[in-house]
């Protein structure tokens, strides 16, 4: 046999490698594949390319976590300088005195208990005539939780006549709470009981009754040719400073609503259909002209300040007193 070296035959799938010597006649299997099979073709849709990645600039790093410095909010000494003081409890918000003949100085006393869970600190103590003092401890003064304490207010009635309040601000670090003292002197008056109800009756009836018959020469006649804080004693005081004040009739140093010019203006003009309030104005049968009713309720303005101006926004302690005829 003729000598076959170095060649490969693929018979039948087989690689054969068939190497010869002279003489021997071998023939070797040096090794067999599998025949690869044929994937079928595929049906599905093709995936979709991911995008490219974003290169970020150098400076667009993620910065380390980093957790949030909480600052504490600092809250004003008086958050609430104009509010309603619910942390102290007061024993009586108003307390009455009636002084005998010759009693010129009325003592008053308040208990005030701290009922919140938390110390208030009283700063400071404004009435609202130099007639008017407080006695209290030294300022501030400090009310844990629950305590007690007291303090005294002192009313002088030197050249008062009739029914006389004041009002005592008492200023904390919680809010503010205004409080009221009434003295009640001795009513000179001759007039009877008798004599009272039945003028009571006739203006329960005709509120402009007052101004007419023998009710006039009191409350119609003394404010011929006045005006301001001299016509109010002339005309006003009979009925709201009297010490037989009815209950109809309100006490003008307690504020119920805001009072401006033109409120007082209205209710002197007009005064109110159902009440014991005439119409002081001489076009609704009253005895004051225009100029007049003017004059009266500038008077009054000064005179009685509204619960929201007075005292948070009095720029003085003790607010100076207008005289009467001003």
């Amino acid at each position: 046999m003729a000598m076959v070296a170095g060649m490969s035959t693929k018979l039948f799938g087989r690689t054969v490698l068939a190497a010869g010597c002279l003489g021997a006649g071998i023939i070797a299997i040096t090794a067999q594949v599998a025949p690869s099979p044929t994937a079928p073709a595929s049906t599905l849709p093709a995936p979709p390319t991911p995008p490219a990645r974003e290169i970020q600039p150098a400076d667009a790093v993620t910065q380390p976590f980093r957790p949030a410095v909480r600052v504490p909010r600092v809250l004003p000494v008086n958050p609430n300088p104009a509010g309603t003081l619910t942390n102290l409890l007061f024993d009586q918000e108003v307390k009455e005195i009636k002084a005998a003949p010759d009693q010129f100085d009325l003592d008053f006393t308040f208990a005030v208990t701290n009922v919140s869970a938390e110390p208030v600190v009283v700063s400071a103590v404004r009435t609202s005539c130099g007639c008017t003092t407080a006695n209290l401890p030294p300022m501030p003064w400090t009310l844990a939780a629950g305590d007690h304490g007291s303090f005294g207010i002192k009313m002088d009635l030197r050249g008062k006549t009739g029914s006389i309040t004041k009002s005592v601000m008492i200023a904390t670090d919680k809010g503010n709470k205004t409080i009221y003292v009434r003295g009640i002197l001795p009513d000179p008056s001759t007039m009877t009981e008798d004599q009272r109800q039945r003028n009571l009756a006739l203006a329960r009836a005709d509120r402009q009754a007052v101004f007419k018959g023998e009710c006039a020469s009191c409350h119609a006649a003394p404010s011929a040719g006045k005006s301001g804080g001299e016509l109010y004693t002339a005309a006003c005081s009979i009925c709201h400073d009297s010490t037989h004040r009815n209950e109809m009739v309100p006490d003008l140093n307690i504020a119920r609503e805001v009072r401006d010019f033109e409120y007082w203006k209205r209710w002197i003009a007009h005064g109110k259909e159902g009440t014991l309030m005439p119409a002081f104005a001489q076009e609704a049968g009253g005895p004051l002209n225009d100029a007049q009713v003017v004059s009266l309720a500038h008077w009054l303005t000064r005179r009685y300040p509204n619960p929201q101006s007075f005292p948070g926004n009095q720029p003085e302690l003790n607010p100076r007193r207008l005289p009467v005829n001003q």
